[in-house]
């Protein structure tokens, strides 16, 4: 990894493919969508953090969410807006800095980030503008990909590559629940995710992509037990808003959500 983390992940989402057609992290995105789908209400708006190319969103907006997304990767949303036409639904993507969101206050039934938080040495101050933005009861997610070793990155750690690796924090789940109730989150729950062979090897394989595919009832098995802890790809962490009995009043100098509903939702702001 660079010196320059920003530019790497433009690097590799320019030249990338990251599709929902045929994508084995596909299985990843199954994972976090069993979780979040029998608590989020039907036709509910979402925004997701740092989106790049949308893959769970995508999976939202087919189950019939009204999708949003940020990043500051042009390429990753470019990627973004086309798994969106994928599935046949309208997506809003644009071009922000996820420590300054342009939406107002409590326009959100869920916000989200996935492979994100573990960036930061201090993600609260992230966490808490994500959370600004959500409605009282709304749904807080992220998972979380601590520098540890898992089932996923096997190979990965095998050949060193961990060593290359200068962005990313050892987090373990006690630090996730810390961050959660640092903002003043209920009903938190954080736990260890993804015991999955490592995707790569499992697409070389012959009938590996259609492994991948069905075992999603296998990989969640392993959820949330000692094995998860140890061999596990991520943490999942859900909480939500606190409810105020009061609907929340947009802040000064932050757009309403659905004024900007109104405008082309691929235009970068």
């Amino acid at each position: 990894m660079s010196a320059d983390p920003q530019r790497d992940w433009e690097k590799g989402w320019a030249e990338g493919i990251s599709t929902v057609e045929d994508d084995l992290w596909l299985v990843t995105e199954r994972l976090k969508l069993h979780y979040l789908r029998p608590l989020l209400p039907a036709g509910g708006r979402s925004l997701e953090i740092g989106c790049g190319s949308a893959k769970l969103s995508t999976l939202l907006a087919a189950d019939g969410l009204d999708v949003y997304g940020i990043d500051r990767s042009p390429s990753g949303l470019r990627q973004a807006r086309q798994n969106l036409a994928t599935v046949g639904r309208p997506g809003h993507f644009a071009l922000a800095d996820a420590f300054e969101l342009p939406f107002a206050d409590g326009q959100f039934d869920l916000v989200f980030s996935t492979g994100l938080l573990e960036h930061f040495s201090d993600p609260v101050a992230l966490m808490r503008e994500m959370i600004r933005t959500l409605r009282p009861g709304g749904l807080f997610f992220s998972d979380v990909v601590p520098l540890k070793f898992s089932l996923v990155r096997a190979a990965w750690y095998l050949r060193g590559l961990h060593r290359t690796v200068d962005d990313e924090f050892p987090y373990r789940r006690h630090d996730v629940e810390q961050w959660l109730q640092q903002c003043s989150l209920t009903d938190v729950r954080v736990f260890s995710s993804c015991v999955v062979p490592p995707l790569g090897l499992l697409g070389r394989m012959p009938l590996g992509r259609t492994v991948a595919r069905q075992g999603d009832r296998l990989w969640r098995a392993f959820d949330d037990t000692a094995i998860a802890d140890w061999l596990g790809f991520f943490y999942i962490a859900l909480g939500r808003k606190p409810l105020t009995g009061a609907a929340t009043e947009p802040r000064p100098g932050h757009r309403d959500v659905r004024a900007d509903a109104s405008r082309d939702p691929n235009r970068a702001r």
